[in-house]
């Protein structure tokens, strides 16, 4: 069957009914937060990333706009929950609460304003509206396939560069835990596309990933999109044992990043320091699990299927 099949319609159309909704709200900015928009963001962004790496120079200004937004929204998402996790903290301040509450309406006003600036957006929606891939393009998801391939490997590279350890937890930890999360985020947003091969081969090091919690995600459970000319294939148990790492990684990355939260707080008064001790801790941990994945068991790369063998 011969038809076009564009992904990216599907969140052009939910990131227009947003923006449709949340220009009639007081809070714009919390509304979307609400509403969980930093994911729509994420979805697009990673199409027009797709786009770019397939050379269309087009994709360029709209990735960069979904990834401002996106990064926005994020950093609003930081100080809530850094709010989250330090709300019964007996040592917090009333001057470090006060700080908090401000950096948090700073971030809802920073997009706020973004939002008027740019008339939430309506002339960028028209702008980018259409799709520039046809994902039912048997040459175009071949290419598609080779990117991931080359970025999997890119990943190995860069852990292979930091083998003795880690000594930065935004730059090292959190920037790994970005590039590893795109093959998560490519694999929902290209709306089946790629799809989960089931095996019946056991691996030794499933039990150390795999759990009830991974396998139950609504995250790693990939749409489906029948009478495509060609997929891309992941194998699943390596794809849950990802989502597991990330996970992972992301709880040691907030970990640091709400103690870094809270040495930023105390600023304005007789701070708490980061504990070297902690920090040092957390970056070993990190690089332990990674170490782990990418080198003893290599499930990085077990998890794409050759086109040419079954899983």
């Amino acid at each position: 069957m011969n038809f076009r099949f564009d992904p990216y319609k599907i969140y052009i159309r939910q990131l227009c009914a947003l923006m449709d909704t949340c220009r009639r709200k007081k809070n714009p900015a919390m509304w979307l937060h609400e509403q969980g928009a930093r994911t729509c963001f994420f979805m697009l962004e990673g199409i027009a990333r797709i786009e770019l790496k397939c050379e269309h120079e087009k994709a360029r200004k709209k990735h960069r706009f979904y990834k401002k937004m996106e990064d926005k929204l994020g950093q609003l998402d930081y100080w809530l929950s850094v709010k989250s996790e330090l709300k019964n903290h007996k040592k917090l301040s009333a001057v470090q609460l006060n700080e908090l509450d401000y950096k948090i309406e700073k971030a809802f006003n920073r997009i706020n304003g973004y939002l008027i600036k740019n008339n939430f957006f309506e002339r960028k929606l028209i702008k980018y509206r259409k799709p520039l891939l046809d994902l039912n393009n048997r040459n175009l998801i071949i290419q598609i396939r080779k990117i991931i391939a080359a970025d999997l490997q890119k990943c190995l590279v860069f852990f292979e560069s930091h083998k003795t350890g880690f000594n930065d937890l935004e730059l090292q930890v959190h920037e790994f835990r970005r590039k590893l999360r795109w093959f998560s985020i490519y694999a929902q947003c290209l709306q089946g596309l790629i799809t989960l091969q089931d095996e019946q081969k056991n691996y030794s090091w499933e039990k150390d990933y795999i759990d009830e919690e991974t396998v139950q995600n609504p995250f790693n459970k990939l749409p489906a999109k029948k009478n495509l000319k060609l997929n891309i294939a992941y194998r699943k148990k390596p794809f849950l044992a990802l989502s597991k790492i990330i996970q992972e990684l992301g709880r040691i990355k907030d970990k640091g990043l709400h103690a870094e939260g809270l040495h930023i707080l105390s600023a304005k008064s007789k701070p708490d320091k980061v504990s070297p001790d902690q920090h040092g801790e957390l970056l070993k941990e990190a690089h332990q699990i990674l170490e782990k994945f990418f080198l003893k068991d290599r499930v990085f790369a077990q998890l794409l299927v050759n086109p040419s063998k079954k899983a």
